[in-house]
């Protein structure tokens, strides 16, 4: 049988926690306007992501990956 965890939710979603995640996330990309502007509004980000996860509404963006090329001959 697996470990219990009672609580874990709450302290998941704690305000304290997502704001150490932001930064840990945010490290070395604060001049993206991506995390710029989360951090532009962060606590009213914050507080309505809370908001969002415990009243289990929230459903994440896509993430928008850069296309790749292949700027080097094939050298066989």
């Amino acid at each position: 049988m697996g470990k219990l965890y009672r609580h874990l939710w709450h302290e998941i979603t704690s305000f304290a926690n997502l704001l150490l995640a932001f930064r840990k996330a945010a490290r070395g990309k604060r001049s993206r306007a991506g995390a710029a502007g989360f951090e532009f509004k962060l606590e009213e980000n914050l507080v309505t992501l809370r908001w969002e996860l415990l009243d289990g509404i929230y459903r994440p963006s896509r993430v928008a990956t850069p296309a790749l090329s292949c700027t080097t001959p094939n050298v066989a």
